[in-house]
């Protein structure tokens, strides 16, 4: 059986440990410098009302010139599902979380459709209440294959 090897052959990192937010909430900045596309799963605990995420791109991991952008998402829309909606475009403006609880979001991003300049992403979360969230990019088509991945938070 031939499967891939998450450590071996992507880039994975715990952008936002799982933390119950209660106002707006940043993921980590990281990077797809070595990376052609990520692909960044988000995951909900308990919401005792929505949150909007967006994506942002900046050029450096101090969030230097950041701002929101466009991407494709998959999305459960029934709490422990996991069957996912067909890929959707989100604007700048982000995405809501509603209210059900433990769904989870699959963006995608290639680096190419980031800015000249701005390899840095980040999350965003506006929350009115109570959430738990948690968030991990998975980085692949990485530059150079290695057995240990290069680091994608600076």
């Amino acid at each position: 059986m031939k499967g891939i090897s998450l450590a071996e052959e992507c880039q994975v990192v715990n952008v936002l440990p799982s933390v119950a937010a209660t106002s707006a909430t940043e993921s980590d900045w990281f990077h797809l410098k070595e990376s052609a596309h990520a692909s960044i799963i988000i995951a909900t605990g308990a919401v005792t009302n929505a949150s909007t995420f967006t994506l942002r791109e900046a050029t450096s991991s101090a969030g230097s010139g950041s701002t929101a952008i466009v991407f494709d998402y998959y999305a459960t829309s029934t709490a422990g599902s996991d069957t996912y909606s067909t890929k959707t475009r989100a604007t700048a403006g982000g995405v809501s979380t509603g209210t059900t609880n433990n769904l989870t979001w699959i963006l995608e991003v290639d680096s190419s459709q980031l800015s000249d300049g701005s390899a840095y992403l980040s999350l965003l979360f506006s929350t009115a209440a109570t959430i738990q969230i948690g968030a991990i990019s998975v980085m692949s088509g990485r530059r150079y294959q290695e057995d240990v991945g290069l680091s994608a938070i600076d």
